[in-house]
């Protein structure tokens, strides 16, 4: 196997762990909802400003690799797996669309909800209610993209098959 393959390969792999796991995590966010509801103003406050930070880190830097890890996949495999290429441009174009909402639409109720401290404004259920939404579109995104990762991962492998066969 050409050193190309190989790390096409290798980077699949890794891509496929990374977007399943971010969409494992705005999974958490969507199934987080229900429960959030019941919450107080100083309650919700306390879990948000606990927890959140390390989620926006992971986030970011996820989205980010899947991104360029697509885009990279998409390049390297467009001359010879055209299928894969479709799929890996696919999900890292997903991903880019995360990034995107992320900087233009999360970010924004980020740092409204970080300057809330004891006190909310009396719309902050309208307010946590977008951020809500914002997390669904995403998991939507990040989920249709890890579906592309894992099927490109898929076309490797049966390409691979099917050449070592013959």
């Amino acid at each position: 196997m050409s050193f190309n393959k190989r790390l096409i390969r290798f980077i699949i792999f890794i891509t496929v762990v990374l977007s399943g796991l971010s969409a494992g995590v705005s999974l958490s966010h969507v199934l987080e909802i229900p429960g959030k509801h019941s919450l107080s103003v100083s309650e919700f406050l306390k879990v948000h400003h606990t927890f959140y930070g390390g989620y926006a880190i992971f986030g970011a830097v996820a989205w980010l690799y899947c991104s360029l890890a697509g885009v990279l996949t998409g390049i390297l495999s467009f001359r010879t797996i055209r299928q894969l290429a479709a799929s890996a441009f696919i999900g890292g174009g997903g991903f880019i669309i995360c990034l995107l909402i992320y900087a233009l639409f999360l970010t924004h109720y980020n740092e409204l909800i970080a300057g809330w401290h004891k006190e909310a404004p009396d719309n902050w259920q309208t307010i946590r209610s977008h951020w809500e939404l914002i997390h669904t579109i995403l998991f939507v995104i990040s989920t249709i993209s890890f579906a592309a990762f894992i099927n490109a991962y898929k076309k490797f492998i049966a390409i691979r098959i099917v050449h070592v066969a013959h």
